[in-house]
């Protein structure tokens, strides 16, 4: 009794498993096969611990609820330290259901079990019974050998298979249950048949490696297989390969314990796909790349040979294949909705397993056009999205009948409703892309804003136009453009419209970022929700800056063009007054000549009224056609060396002479000389320097009466030197200071009429800007005007002087003079003055005359060539005199006084050029020059 005691079986429950598993552990407790176990249950691992110390012979049940490996492991630490012979069984329930059996076997544990799986606990127990009964002198108070029976029975029922491998003489199932048969597809008397068959589930190098696993403590060889059964159909199978019977240290048996874990691994590929295709759906992947990961995973779980998704486009009844991949035939074009099978699955919206050969499916090929190759077996289900189908996902086989059944319908069925709705999914998205890549780019603002209202979405655009950034004004109230300059009549209006739900449109004077202040053209309209209520307002808004600038620009071109026009009249009538009045003094005192020219005094008065009003005619042309230069991009500015004083000595004699004819003797005229600290020699264009100050000199007498007029220095600024012309004149009104440099613009009192074009202060400031200097003034009514230049200061040390040549007139006598010249007056002029001096002369009215001429007589000392001839241009008289003679000095002449005919003369081949009118002393210092230069 004592014996029987030591050596009774006990069973240690650890936890607190569920109802049902307690129950079960109960029952089997009490059963009389397990009448030599005591089940001992315990709390907690504190008092565990002394139950495991003391334990000689049994097995733990650990239960676990929790999906947490730790626990486990902990345990087994504890099991190991006290007691490490004594077996754990896990027990898993709830959330513990869901760890993976392979990792709970690593910990050490012994073996695993669903609670809930009532004869896996049974066989387990039965398993630790067996393995003691064989050590221990047990008193079993039932028959053994109907104990074995129930064994044997319970193991063929068992809900997982069990197969005995024999290893001698060779490898061939000794054992099989129902379960077993099942899974590989092969009953024993197949397998005995053909012992191949075992190494699908049991190759020759795992029996080596569960072999060398024995003894080391893990026994246990768990592998997850996928197998193909004898009707091709796939199967994924747990393995756990036992060592079996040993005699004389040889195996001889490998127990394999298999488990079809099909459902679990297709829910997991099913559940894990559900991840995958959401997050490819969500991602930047086309549609094209998710048909290929589906099409893979539906490869991995099913035995096909084609695979396809149609598309139908409801509009216009076609169906498209975007993805079909065959064994045998090509993808099908798109085409209109017709009888095929798949399009048998759209009419209908249901699931079609079609098998041509079958008796029950043969009325269908008389309503059905299968195109392609014929299968032996079709599977076809609808893409639905809310209740709408979209398309078909199939599937078929060319030799397996049985290729489909229940399951494949489930796995079809579960991806087509993921591909439906990634393809509405993918289509929204690409619409919304479409939509907001066609907002972001557009070229109009875009703002959206909430009822409050505040900023939630503005484009790439509102950020060009205003200068705001994104994050600058989300959350912010549309105020922060306004520019306080739009009426607030037009807010009102504006919010009064868009809360009764009606559109509204106007425009905006808003303010940029940078404060600049520009026009907007608006359309603002409500946004509604699901129910039709205001849930947001969008605003679209055109930058019409450029449209209202241009507007202005318009209507201020209409004006100056009006306004030009009244000045092309007043400047025609003015030239016409400015021409006249000169034109009179020299035609009346010319005619007066005619009858009184005995009084020498008298005649020297005529005739310097005559010159006088001749320069202020040429005057006159000579500023139109500056302006004419100015305008047209000819006047360029030459900078050379030349000395200031210079400019100014002869501008103060100048002046004072003109002073004394224009009887302004109560004018005082000043210079303001350099100070010692300015160069005396600078670079720039002197003539141009000299115009402007000569302009500006003849401005200020015209208009001062009396007091003084004051010009030359004033500062040196920087890198400029500045200079100045004052004067105590009339004054310019203010609301004139800003248009006297324009065209034809005269600042006069009213009821006086001065002289002049109003071309010269245009003159002046295009010259002065040809200089890189600017203009401005001081000026006010009755008290005077000072105007102020600026050019660039560019001090030089020295300056190579000209020497000044007198006029020879006994050298001039010797001189051999040919003149090209077709105007009457001037010939007569030419005779007259030549003619005075003694010269010998020749003068040629015709370009041909002349060549003729002087080939035959080419000895002339120099020739003076009209431009503008009758018969032939100048220039090309030019070109024969060179062929007869290369060396002859010509001198161009002409009434046009541009630089660039200048240059052109002298490019023809000329070496001096000067311009009418012609005056006696330069022509005859031209003259002899160039006799000296023979």
């Amino acid at each position: 009794m004592n014996q029987n005691r030591q050596n009774i079986f006990k069973v240690l429950l650890l936890g607190h498993p569920p109802k049902e598993c307690l129950d079960s552990i109960n029952r089997i407790a009490k059963s009389v096969e397990f009448s030599h176990c005591k089940l001992i249950k315990v709390d907690d691992f504190e008092h565990a611990e002394g139950e495991i110390a003391n334990l000689a012979d049994g097995v733990i049940l650990f239960h676990t609820s929790e999906n947490d490996i730790i626990n486990i492991k902990n345990f087994v630490k504890t099991r190991n330290k006290l007691n490490p012979d004594i077996p754990i069984v896990t027990l898993l329930s709830d959330e513990a259901e869901n760890l993976n059996i392979k990792e709970v076997l690593t910990t050490d544990v012994n073996d695993v079990v669903i609670c809930k799986n009532e004869l896996w606990l049974e066989s387990i127990l039965s398993k630790y019974f067996f393995r003691k009964v064989n050590n221990a002198n047990i008193n079993i108070k039932s028959d053994f050998n109907s104990y074995l029976t129930h064994i044997n029975k319970l193991h063929y029922e068992f809900p997982f298979g069990l197969v005995r491998v024999a290893l001698f003489p060779e490898i061939h199932v000794e054992y099989i249950n129902k379960e077993a048969e099942r899974i590989l597809g092969y009953s024993l008397k197949q397998h005995q048949d053909q012992p191949e068959l075992s190494s699908r589930f049991l190759p020759k190098e795992r029996i080596k490696l569960v072999i060398e696993n024995a003894g080391t403590g893990n026994d246990f060889l768990k592998k997850k297989i996928k197998l193909s059964t004898g009707q091709e159909n796939v199967k994924w199978v747990e393995a756990t390969y036992i060592p079996g019977y040993k005699y004389n240290d040889d195996y001889k048996s490998i127990e394999v314990v298999l488990r079809d874990i099909t459902d679990e691994e297709i829910d997991k590929v099913l559940q894990k796909s559900v991840y995958d295709i959401a997050r490819m759906t969500s991602s930047n992947f086309s549609l094209n790349r998710v048909y290929i990961i589906i099409h893979k995973i539906v490869s991995d779980l099913i035995n096909i040979d084609n695979f396809y998704i149609a598309l139908y486009n409801e509009d216009s009844n076609e169906l498209t294949f975007p993805y079909y991949i065959d064994l045998y035939d090509t993808p099908p074009s798109p085409r209109k909705l017709g009888n095929g099978l798949t399009d048998y699955v759209l009419k209908n919206g249901k699931t079609f397993l079609y098998k041509p050969d079958a008796p029950e499916h043969r009325h269908y090929k008389r309503n059905i056009d299968i195109a392609g190759t014929i299968p032996k077996i079709w599977l076809g289900v609808p893409l639905r999205y809310y209740n709408k189908v979209i398309g078909v996902l199939a599937v078929q086989h060319y030799s397996n009948p049985n290729a489909f059944g229940d399951r494949e319908k489930y796995i079809l069925e579960f991806f087509s409703e993921q591909i439906a709705r990634t393809v509405d999914y993918k289509r929204k998205t690409e619409s919304i892309k479409l939509l907001s890549t066609a907002v972001e780019q557009s070229p109009v603002s875009i703002v959206i804003t909430t009822l409050k209202p505040e900023i939630v979405y503005v484009n790439s655009t509102f950020t060009r136009v205003t200068g705001y950034e994104p994050g600058e004004v989300m959350g912010k109230n549309p105020n922060i453009l306004q520019s306080g300059q739009t009426p607030k009549e037009r807010y009102i209006e504006l919010w009064d419209a868009i809360t009764a739900g009606n559109s509204w449109s106007g425009e905006f004077i808003n303010k940029r970022k940078n404060g600049e202040i520009f026009y907007e053209e608006s359309i603002i309209v409500p946004i509604t929700d699901e129910i039709g209520k205001n849930a947001y307002y969008l605003s679209i808004k055109i930058d019409i800056t450029e449209k209202i600038k241009l507007i202005n620009d318009l209507v201020l071109a209409k004006e100056r063009a009006e306004e030009s026009d009244r000045l092309k009249t007043a400047f025609l009538q003015n030239i016409s007054h400015e021409i006249r009045t000169p034109m009179n003094a020299i035609v009346g005192f010319a005619e007066i000549l005619e009858n009184d020219h005995d009084n020498e005094e008298k005649i020297s008065y005529y005739t310097n009224v005559i010159k006088q009003r001749s320069y202020d005619l040429l005057d006159i042309v000579n500023e139109l056609l500056d302006i004419s230069r100015i305008e047209s991009g000819q006047l360029k500015a030459e900078p050379k060396p030349f000395e200031l004083e210079g400019i100014f000595t002869d501008l103060l004699q100048t002046f004072e002479g003109y002073k004394v004819r224009m009887e302004k003797q109560d004018v005082e005229i000043r210079l303001v000389p350099l100070p010692p600290n300015v160069s005396r020699v600078i670079i720039s264009d002197e003539a141009k320097l000299r115009q402007v100050f000569s302009n500006l000199i003849h401005n200020a007498m015209k208009f001062t009466h009396k007091g003084y007029i004051e010009f030359g220095f004033h500062e040196l600024n920087n890198d400029n030197i500045v200079f100045r012309v004052s004067d105590t004149g009339i004054g310019i009104p203010t609301d004139m200071q800003d248009k006297i440099f324009e065209r034809f613009q005269k600042s006069s009192p009213k009821g006086v009429i001065y002289d002049g074009l109003g071309l010269g202060l245009t003159i002046v400031q295009s010259l002065i800007n040809l200089l890189g200097g600017k203009i401005w003034l001081e000026s006010e009514v009755e008290k005077g005007t000072t105007f102020y230049f600026s050019i660039p200061y560019k001090p030089e040390n020295k300056i190579e002087k000209e020497t000044q040549q007198t006029i020879n007139h006994t050298q001039l006598q010797k001189l051999k003079l040919l003149v090209v010249e077709d105007d009457t007056f001037n010939v007569a002029y030419f005779n007259e003055l030549f003619s005075s001096l003694g010269i010998e002369y020749q003068i040629e009215s015709t370009g041909s005359d002349a060549i003729n001429h002087f080939r035959d007589n080419n000895d002339y000392d120099v020739v003076l060539m009209d431009i503008k001839l009758p018969d032939i241009s100048g220039y090309e008289v030019i070109k024969e005199f060179k062929k007869i003679n290369p060396e002859i000095p010509i001198i161009a002449q002409t009434a046009y006084a541009a630089e660039a005919d200048r240059e052109k003369a002298i490019k023809s081949g000329c070496v001096d050029y000067i311009s009418k009118p012609i005056f006696r002393d330069k022509l005859l210092a031209l003259l002899q020059k160039h006799l000296v230069y023979k």
